[in-house]
């Protein structure tokens, strides 16, 4: 999130709590805010699952 954000001051918008949302992302600013989440989500389910086949194979 702090390199997006980075990135939309680099481009020059506004950043203050009045400012309008932009409608597409700007050339240059890397917009990868929720991919974090994902992955963190996506080792949630494999710890489970790795920890239920050993416990199910003793």
């Amino acid at each position: 999130m702090g390199i997006m954000f980075a990135g939309f001051k680099k481009a020059g918008l506004a950043m203050d709590k009045n400012a309008e949302a932009p409608e597409e992302v700007p050339d240059g600013v890397i917009a990868l805010g929720g991919y974090a989440n994902r992955l963190l989500v996506l080792c949630y389910v494999l710890w489970l699952i790795v920890t239920a086949a050993i416990y199910l194979s003793v």
